[in-house]
């Protein structure tokens, strides 16, 4: 007779298997979800809603919203009195004060006791099964837990501590904001292209001065060009030649 300890491991078993081949066939995994809820009520366990909310009891489908269901909210909303019921009541209430106050003449106040109405009310959340078109209704959230919630405020993406914000940034790369970019686009003016016209920067006296060298150059040149026209050949020079 299998213990408690191999019927849990044969549950938890189907419910793990049925949730790995659910991707690689989602017949096989719907067919090991009905074993995991056959076997459950064969042992009389009661499974939980959270449980329950993940598959389709019917077909044993697993819930995946948006593909293998259909996922609406339902709000429950309490339902108004009438205006003319309000006035009845305003009148039938009048008329019992002054009768009380006729039998017991005692300094009553003007206002009437209302009947509290309770606020948890719940929303229904209904899951519709594509494969067997059942829809599972499940209980939601406490309208009391909902007022509770608030919602975050908005923060910026990249948040800069002080001394990130006195760093220089670069305005070059993708992570720099566009509020950033304008912001320093507006606070500095954008510089004025100035000329350089120190000595040695200057470009007209750079050019000048390569000028000036080639004319040098081309002068000794000719020079020395004529000194070895006027000098005479002689026998010693031509013997140093040719050693």
């Amino acid at each position: 007779m299998a213990t408690s300890a191999d019927n849990s491991a044969r549950l938890e078993y189907l419910w793990s298997i049925a949730h790995h081949v659910h991707s690689i066939s989602p017949e096989l995994s719907s067919f090991y979800s009905q074993r995991f809820l056959s076997l459950s009520d064969s042992l009389e366990v009661t499974l939980s809603e959270n449980l329950l909310s993940q598959f389709c009891t019917k077909c044993g489908n697993l819930f995946v919203p948006g593909v293998t269901c259909k996922v609406q909210v339902k709000h429950n909303q309490k339902k108004k009195a009438s205006s003319s019921f309000k006035t009845k009541r305003n009148l039938y209430n009048a008329s019992q004060n002054k009768r009380v106050e006729k039998l017991f003449p005692l300094n009553f106040s003007n206002k009437t006791a209302t009947a509290k109405t309770s606020n948890t009310t719940k929303n229904v959340v209904n899951y519709t099964c594509h494969k067997c078109h059942r829809i599972s209704q499940f209980n939601g959230t406490d309208r009391t837990h909902l007022t509770t919630i608030t919602p975050k405020t908005p923060t910026a993406y990249f948040e800069r501590t002080s001394s990130e914000l006195s760093t220089p940034t670069n305005l070059n790369s993708p992570l720099a904001d566009k509020s950033t970019i304008q912001k320093r686009s507006l606070d500095s003016p954008t510089p004025k292209p100035t000329m350089n016209l120190s000595a040695g920067n200057s470009p007209t006296v750079s050019s000048a001065k390569k000028k000036k060298g080639k004319k040098l150059g081309l002068q000794k040149l000719i020079s020395q060009s004529k000194e070895k026209e006027k000098k005479p050949l002689n026998l010693n020079d031509f013997l140093s030649s040719l050693n």
